[in-house]
């Protein structure tokens, strides 16, 4: 069942599965897009896992989704999701070891940015269509990064964020040593990129949730 919150960090969703208790199941952290940010959270539910999360309220996973404030972007909003991470995790007594981030666009974006300012916390993360992001000195963090399982997603004909963006921080990462899975859908443009990668047979979900700190 998803629950809507309030905190002092962000607006958001809470998914816990209804046949099991919360305690100690890992937590995927999903970040939405842009045309998702303000403060009405029935926009977050339009797609990707939120909205798988309707029709599978048994999904194996506690799935936090947060709200991006209107006119911001989640690289500026890095301390209060993590803040909020930590909070969520303690609140339930969730798995710490199984702490995962994904996200599409905006959230792809915002996964690289986070994942690159925590590197430990995460067991494992999915980009999805992500631009570089803007920080001029993300890029000497990116290696940070190395030890963290990655699977990063792009449609090949994405013409709204270039799959050249994933392209390149994977080149990036691999220069520091670091492996990333990399998808690169043939055909697909951004929106059928999201489609296709938060599909339950995609495979993202169950390759998160097979990974350990």
């Amino acid at each position: 069942m998803q629950q809507a919150h309030t905190s002092r960090f962000l607006n958001y969703w809470l998914h816990l599965p209804d046949d099991q208790p919360a305690e100690h199941l890992p937590l995927i952290v999903f970040l939405h897009g842009s045309g998702e940010r303000g403060d009405d959270l029935a926009l977050v539910k339009r797609y990707a896992l939120p909205a798988l999360l309707e029709k599978q309220p048994n999904f194996p996973a506690a799935v936090l989704s947060p709200q991006c404030p209107n006119d911001t972007r989640w690289t500026d909003h890095a301390a209060a999701v993590l803040a909020l991470i930590d909070g969520v995790l303690q609140a339930h007594h969730l798995d710490q070891a199984r702490l995962y981030l994904t996200g599409f666009s905006m959230g792809g974006q915002g996964t690289w940015y986070i994942a690159a300012r925590a590197p430990r916390q995460f067991a494992a993360i999915a980009p999805v269509a992500g631009r570089i992001p803007p920080d001029p000195h993300f890029l000497t963090h990116l290696c940070d990064l190395k030890d963290v399982p990655i699977w990063a997603v792009h449609g090949k004909a994405d013409e709204v964020v270039p799959c050249e963006n994933t392209r390149n921080l994977a080149a990036a990462l691999e220069t520091c040593g670091g492996k990333v899975k990399m998808s690169l859908i043939e055909g697909a443009d951004h929106v059928e990129t999201a489609n296709k990668a938060f599909a339950p047979t995609f495979g993202l979900y169950e390759w998160l949730l097979a990974h350990r700190r």
